[in-house]
This record gives C-alpha cells, sequence and structure tokens, in this order.
C-alpha cells in the first residue's frame, strides 16, 4: 500500500529496487526551498528525505533524482504535437500537387490524342514519361511524409492515449526516447522503392492504367476498327521504330510499375489505412451520430 500524504496531495510507491515515483493528484504548488518530507520506508530500513518539491513524474533512485513529465514538458509536447501535424499535413499537400499534374497532363494527352481522326496517340506515350517524373517525384516527397505521419501516431498512441484512458503518461516502451533520438538523427522508416510502390498502389497505377486503356482504343478502334492484326503494327509505329517495337516497348514499361508494386506489398512497413470499425460503431455513437443500429 502507498503511504499517504493529505497534505501535499502526492503518493510515494516504494518499489523492491528502492525507487520511488510520486504522483500529484492536487492543483497545489509543492513549497520551494530546503523543506523536505519525511517518511518511513520499509524497502531500506529507515526514513527517507526528499525535497518538497518534486514534481510529479519525478524518480528517485539511491539518492538520484531523473526529472519527469512536469506541467512545462506536457505543454511542450502538447505543442510538439501540434508541429508535428502541422509538417505532416504540408506534406501530404505536396502529395496530392503532384497527383493533381499528374491527372491534368494526361487528360491534355488524351484531349489532343482523341481531337481528330489524323491525331496521333504519341502524346499519350509522352505524358507517361512526365507521369513517371512526377510519380519520383511524388515518392521522395511521400517519404518525409511517412516520416511526420509516423512520429504522429506515436504521440497519439503513446502520449495522448494514456491520458485519454485515465493511465497518465507511460513512458514503459521506451516510446520517448526513440522519438528523442529520431530528432536527434532523422532516417526515413521507409525506402525510396517502397514509397514509389505506395504511391503506385494508391494512385499513379491507375493513372497509368488509364493511359494504356486509352492507347489500346486508340490504335484499335479510333478513328475506324482495326481490319488485320498487321494494321495494328502500322497504328503502333513511332517514325523509324516499328510497331513491334513500339508494343514491346510499352509491355516492359507497364509489367515494370505492375512488378513495384506488387514487389513492395510484401515488405510494407509504413503506417497503414485506419480499419474498419466493427458494428456498432460506438465511437459515433458518442460524436452525436449514428453507428446503424435500431
Amino acid at each position: 500500500m502507498p503511504w499517504e500524504f493529505s497534505d501535499a496531495c502526492h503518493d510515494a510507491y516504494p518499489h523492491r529496487s528502492r525507487e520511488f515515483r510520486w504522483r500529484d493528484f492536487g492543483r497545489r504548488r509543492f513549497p520551494g526551498g530546503g523543506e523536505k518530507l519525511r517518511f518511513p520506508s520499509e524497502a531500506i530500513g529507515g526514513t527517507i528525505a526528499v525535497h518538497a518539491g518534486l514534481w510529479r513524474g519525478q524518480t528517485i533512485m539511491d539518492g538520484t533524482q531523473k526529472a519527469g513529465f512536469g506541467n512545462a514538458e506536457i505543454t511542450a509536447l502538447a505543442h510538439l504535437y501540434r508541429g508535428e501535424m502541422f509538417q505532416s499535413k504540408i506534406w501530404r499537400t505536396r502529395l496530392d500537387t503532384t497527383s493533381n499534374w499528374s491527372i491534368v497532363v494526361t487528360g491534355i494527352a488524351l484531349s489532343v490524342s482523341f481531337s481528330s481522326a489524323d491525331a496521333s496517340p504519341i502524346p499519350i506515350l509522352l505524358v507517361s514519361w512526365v507521369v513517371i517524373i512526377f510519380l519520383f517525384i511524388e515518392s521522395r516527397r511521400y517519404l518525409y511524409y511517412d516520416l511526420f505521419r509516423v512520429r504522429v501516431r506515436v504521440l497519439e498512441i503513446n502520449f495522448y492515449g494514456p491520458i485519454l484512458t485515465g493511465h497518465g503518461i507511460q513512458t514503459d516502451n521506451g516510446w520517448n526516447d526513440l522519438l528523442a533520438a529520431d530528432y536527434r538523427i532523422m532516417r526515413f522508416h521507409i525506402s525510396f522503392m517502397e514509397a514509389v510502390g505506395r504511391r503506385i498502389r494508391r494512385t499513379y497505377g491507375w493513372i497509368f492504367s488509364a493511359l494504356l486503356a486509352c492507347y489500346l482504343a486508340k490504335i484499335v478502334v479510333h478513328p475506324t476498327p482495326i481490319a488485320s492484326l498487321g494494321e495494328v503494327w502500322t497504328r503502333a509505329a513511332i517514325g523509324p521504330l516499328p510497331g513491334e517495337a513500339a508494343l514491346g516497348i510499352g509491355v516492359l514499361f507497364h509489367g515494370t510499375w505492375i512488378a513495384i508494386a506488387l514487389a513492395t506489398l510484401g515488405t510494407q512497413k509504413a503506417v497503414g489505412l485506419p480499419n474498419r470499425r466493427p458494428e456498432p460503431d460506438l465511437l459515433l455513437d458518442v460524436a452525436g451520430g449514428s453507428s446503424g443500429r435500431a
């Protein structure tokens, strides 16, 4: 059982390791100066004298004081969370920017290729390489987005989560030390190729698929349906490059991005998307909505 001091509104918890943790349950400020609190301890067989100015979360072990989370530290962590959330939103916006550019240039290329019967399918091929450039730019940005998103999730799960459940700040899993080390030496949590694979699966795979479908439609049915296989090679030819070679390059291109998307799927390490909530959704009920229950 803890030793209780109602006057100071805090508890001391003796442990076998001669460690004593203090928790402030009131709003009173501890007196400063050299004033000390004395209480008996069976763990060491004597009386321990402790300065009454100890803050919540501090630890005394073998006469050594270790600082914990006080009001100033909690406030700093709250501001840190806001800053990391802001950084995450900024990089998320940058991801949307390159995705929008890819969609816009794709739409322009399709409009030009299908604008007339004599229009060439070459704009579709050229814009595919432009979309690849946007993919690489966005993948690089995704590395930074993932970096800040992981930090936000660390604070949400390990800092705000225990507070909301009434357990206070818990550091048993060492999340604070890991986060501090991440600030000292910033490292990405995923590789560039995994970032490329994630962006292909989320956005660019659909763009490449649309380009492929429109290209095949252009050489097969526009402006008129083909009458023989030889006509396909004729329409697919690009200047001196024969149609067979052009289609072979296309197959290699689309096979490459499909292989990257599948190969990086098994090594996914980034923070995933939210899981589907089971019915009924109690959080939705608390928020004033309806979870579908009668």
